[in-house]
């Protein structure tokens, strides 16, 4: 349904027939399974949009008005001022620059981390909420509530502390910056846009520091069942 709504969720239906099949003994059948299922519900909802307004034009509007950036109404995303000032002959250059990265970790997080499928769902949420074209604060309050999820395997994060000051920073400031630009008319864009790219790099900097984190998790646990495995051979 997410992906009916908005194309970007599509990039979680890796983590997600990991998720599924974890359980399963034979992994490939299900992960097949999971996904026609998948394509098939999501072309149903497709098709019984074209039965309601009897045109295909609705993915232009909805999907291509996201892919696109056609509105470039402030928000707290990059996309606005960025396309606001680019050249129009490099607007179609950027463009896929800007919304590649969207779909450009899903792969090889899902190779990487496969063991860590709820841990890959939470790192793409992430990127969606960072790299989507028209983002909320739902999107961003929507991460940060599954983060404690994931306590137990980020004890080795080491900008956790600075990564909540800058939230509440941002928090603070964001309305502030948003009144005085709109209403009062004694700020300007680029002082709102700044928050917008430090609320983008201190989200960047939580995602990071959480892989880094898993991943030493990863590399020290192998290691010391290693070395329990090979002194256990000894004995």
């Amino acid at each position: 349904m997410a992906s009916y709504l908005t194309i970007y969720p599509l990039t979680l239906i890796g983590p997600l027939v990991f998720i599924l099949t974890r359980s399963s003994g034979s992994r490939v059948p299900q992960i097949w399974s999971t996904v026609f299922l998948f394509l098939f519900s999501f072309c149903c909802l497709l098709s019984i949009s074209h039965d309601i307004l009897h045109s295909w034009d609705y993915l232009m509007d909805s999907y291509g008005y996201t892919l696109t950036v056609s509105d470039l109404t402030p928000n707290i995303g990059l996309f606005w001022y960025f396309f606001t000032e680019v050249f129009l002959h490099f607007r179609e250059f950027f463009l896929f620059i800007f919304q590649y990265h969207v779909f450009l970790y899903f792969i090889p997080l899902t190779m990487r981390l496969n063991h860590h499928p709820v841990f890959i769902f939470w790192v793409l949420i992430a990127t969606i909420a960072i790299f989507k074209s028209y983002p909320s604060v739902g999107d961003i309050a929507l991460h940060l509530s599954l983060f404690p999820l994931f306590h137990h395997k980020l004890q080795e994060m080491k900008y956790g502390f600075i990564v909540a000051i800058a939230f509440v920073c941002v928090t603070i400031l964001t309305p502030i910056i948003w009144r005085m630009w709109i209403y009062s008319g004694t700020g300007n864009a680029n002082f709102y846009y700044a928050l917008n790219l430090v609320l983008c790099v201190i989200q960047t900097i939580l995602v990071t520091d959480a892989l880094s984190a898993v991943m030493k998790r990863q590399f020290l646990l192998k290691k010391l069942t290693r070395e329990y495995n090979a002194k256990k051979k000894d004995d």
